[in-house]
């Protein structure tokens, strides 16, 4: 068709940082703000696409609290304000500083109920370079941005230097034929922005060459395509069937409606094989199963002493071995007291009396991935003379202690003269 504006000559027409200053364009000229600062639910109609969209991505990050997420075309920071309400940091990246400022706004008149775990980061990106260490993210997340990047190989070379060993990137993006759409035509020729194609082929290629080991292509249409299917007098499976199609010729048909209906692409990248950490071993609430990897948190511990007797305030030092045996990693450190793992322990009297459920915590010196010993020393004293006991467990802060998961903790006997 004339007329009709192609990606690639854009691509190779308009330089990155021309691309980067049309992007102010639409935030600067903006004369209310508030829509853009409401989302996802700035807008009625947009709202069950937005919220279907980002149910897929949010599933594929496997978020966990405390993590600090890049998000990268945050816009007005509407989707950097959600993932702090889920606990999250944030560092938002965009080219704009108009959208940036009106993020900024965002957090200060709506900041996330309970507070922030971190103040969030906004920074300005160049086009090139993110400002960030490398491997200094845990995830990264593009919802309907990637499709703005002339330049993908090297933003996806960026994603994968910040981001650590195991971490995930997920995309939002509209599908292989989104350059001909109206809309897309109308943003290139009003504001400039580039509304490319995503295809998927070529940015796997792309991501492999980056680094990334894994990409997993979520199927997620629209909230709704069954009215897409009704309105063509179609109910693709069932139908078919009537008709005396095999189910397997049926299911063959199905695929060739969905191809038909690409109209968004949603998928992960993972750096590395996928290794959980103590952040994601939550337990569910309510009287539901497990979820998470909580009831994998397992260790062997020994002591180089059970029994011991001391006068009253003397120290006692106890030496502990301790052998991850579950499939999380125990973190040691984290931006606040939530999820680190030290050792535990709760004080009994002689007739198994709880005395102290918290009577001691000792932090581990370093992070302790699945199959790792870690020595640990502590002290402590007691000063009323008696029979105690010690049960020494690991406890994975505000989250819950091992033996919850099937640990069995290490009892000390301890005589106070």
């Amino acid at each position: 068709m004339s007329g009709i504006l192609e990606p690639e000559k854009l691509i190779r027409d308009v330089s990155v940082s021309t691309f980067c200053e049309t992007a102010d364009r639409p935030f600067r000229d903006v004369a209310d703000p508030v829509p853009l600062m409401a989302k996802p639910f700035g807008n009625i109609v947009e709202s069950p696409d937005i919220l279907f969209n980002l149910g897929h991505v949010l599933s594929g990050l496997r978020l966990g609290r405390t993590m600090q997420v890049l998000d990268f075309g945050a816009g007005s920071c509407w989707l950097s304000r959600c993932l702090n309400q889920l606990g999250c940091a944030t560092v938002s990246v965009d080219p704009s500083a108009s959208a940036l400022a009106i993020g900024r706004r965002l957090m200060r008149e709506h900041p996330p109920i309970g507070g922030f775990v971190k103040e969030p980061v906004f920074l300005l990106y160049d086009g090139h370079r993110i400002d960030l260490a490398d491997e200094s993210v845990d995830r990264v997340i593009c919802f309907d941005s990637f499709h703005h990047v002339p330049n993908q190989a090297e933003v996806l070379a960026e994603f994968f230097r910040v981001l650590k060993p195991g971490g995930i990137a997920a995309f939002s993006e509209p599908g292989r034929h989104h350059s001909a759409s109206e809309q897309a035509q109308h943003e290139m020729r009003t504001w400039g922005v580039l509304e490319n194609d995503i295809i998927l082929e070529d940015i796997r290629k792309r991501a492999f060459s980056a680094g990334f080991s894994d990409m997993v292509v979520k199927l997620a249409l629209s909230p709704h395509v069954d009215r897409t299917y009704q309105h063509a007098g179609l109910n693709p499976v069932k139908k078919l069937a009537s008709m005396g199609v095999s189910f397997f010729s049926a299911i063959k048909s199905f695929r060739s409606l969905i191809r038909a209906v690409d109209t968004r692409s949603i998928f992960v990248l993972h750096k590395g094989p996928f290794v959980p950490d103590t952040r994601l071993s939550y337990v569910a609430r309510g009287g539901g199963p497990e979820v998470g990897a909580a009831r994998d948190l397992r260790y062997a511990m020994t002591a180089d002493r059970l029994d011991f007797m001391a006068r009253s305030g003397e120290k006692i030092t106890i030496n502990t071995k301790i052998t991850n045996t579950g499939s999380v990693i125990w973190l040691h450190d984290n931006i606040i007291d939530y999820a680190v793992v030290k050792v535990g322990a709760h004080l009994y009297d002689g007739n198994m009396q709880l005395l102290n459920s918290d009577f001691l915590r000792n932090t581990l010196s370093e992070d302790v991935p699945p199959g790792r010993e870690v020595a640990n020393t502590f002290s402590f004293s007691l000063d009323k003379p008696g029979q105690y006991r010690l049960l020494l467990d690991l406890v994975s802060e505000r989250i819950t202690w091992f033996e919850a998961s099937g640990s069995k903790p290490v009892c000390v006997n301890v005589t106070i003269a």
